[in-house]
């Protein structure tokens, strides 16, 4: 434990980058994500939260990248209860590893080369530290998956909650600190659990071997970064027909904790920090699952991994270790009309 006491922190900005990994995935979840985990914690709220005690900068919100973006996000109204129905408060616990009744490691080899990424994902690279949370870190020390030819110069970690936790609607919050350093690219965001559109296909099917066909699902992510601009969070919704993009600028966001959140309802997400909206996608008129994917059932569940390099992370020219700190993760049932 004693290489993560005193881990460097490192983020970076995001571009539209693919995601064909996932299809693998999607087609081994089946319905066994649909179960949501027991009741973890009971602890914090709904309302909107102040300016995080610990930070010294607020966010600031950038220029939308065209008017396509620039929906003035809503607040919640209360459409979330004030009590998390599920919640993981990794500062508070024990060192070690994460529960993996809760967590899934991802260790398949494919996942780097889709991004050209340059780490190999291991369980040992993520950690609960007393105190900080749940460490992502990533170190420049060489790897192979076993039974694979392929070497990384990198090594990193990828959970997620797609076997044990999954949700419809509701509102999911994250405290993080952000790494810095050229080359990082930390990401906190969501896929679907249960294929709602695609269910009928299997991984065999030619059409599963098609650049984007994942997306006939969606994607969501929450927050991504970029070690050469680590102060610039970007947002997207990922769809089959379109991908759309928000930015905020957290000043402090290498330094000290902030709480990023998405808010996912029918009608409208919105992407949250400190439990302030700065950025929104609202139903279309004219929704189907290719540009809405938040109907008919389809079921969310979140993933935190730390990359290097890659078509986002760009050029590695910082020194690590870069670390990924998660004090907590949180869901909040949605309560509003459907």
């Amino acid at each position: 434990m004693s290489q993560f006491e005193n881990a460097s922190l490192t983020s970076e900005p995001a571009v539209t980058y693919d995601r064909r990994f996932v299809i693998q995935h999607l087609a081994l979840a089946g319905t066994g994500a649909l179960l949501s985990a027991p009741f973890l914690a009971a602890c914090g709220g709904n309302e909107k939260l102040p300016a995080n005690p610990h930070s010294s900068a607020p966010a600031q919100p950038s220029e939308p990248a065209s008017p396509e973006q620039s929906e003035a996000p809503q607040q919640s109204n209360g459409e979330f209860t004030a009590t998390p129905r599920w919640e993981q408060n990794f500062a508070k616990m024990g060192a070690g590893p994460v529960d993996t009744a809760v967590w899934r490691h991802e260790n398949d080899p494919k996942v780097p080369t889709f991004n050209d990424e340059e780490q190999g994902y291991t369980p040992k690279n993520v950690l609960i530290v007393p105190g900080r949370g749940m460490l992502i870190q990533a170190r420049k020390e060489t790897f192979r998956y076993p039974n694979d030819n392929a070497v990384y110069k990198y090594t990193s970690g990828r959970v997620d909650t797609r076997d044990s936790f999954s949700f419809e609607y509701g509102k999911f919050e994250a405290e993080m600190i952000l790494p810095d350093g050229a080359g990082a690219w930390p990401a906190f965001w969501f896929l679907s659990a249960n294929q709602a559109h695609t269910n009928k296909l299997h991984p065999t099917d030619k059409d599963w071997g098609q650049e984007r066909f994942y997306l006939h699902d969606g994607e969501v992510d929450g927050v991504e970064t970029s070690g050469k601009q680590p102060t610039l969070i970007e947002a997207t919704l990922h769809t089959f027909d379109q991908s759309t993009e928000g930015h905020i600028t957290v000043p402090d966001a290498t330094k000290n904790p902030h709480v990023y959140g998405v808010e996912f309802a029918p009608d409208e997400l919105r992407w949250t920090v400190d439990g302030t909206p700065y950025f929104s996608r609202r139903k279309p008129a004219n929704a189907t699952p290719d540009n809405w994917p938040f109907m008919n059932g389809n079921r969310w569940y979140p993933i935190f991994n730390l990359a290097m390099g890659g078509t986002m992370g760009g050029e590695i020219t910082s020194q690590g270790p870069w670390t990924l700190a998660v004090s907590r993760a949180t869901f909040y049932d949605y309560t509003g009309p459907r």
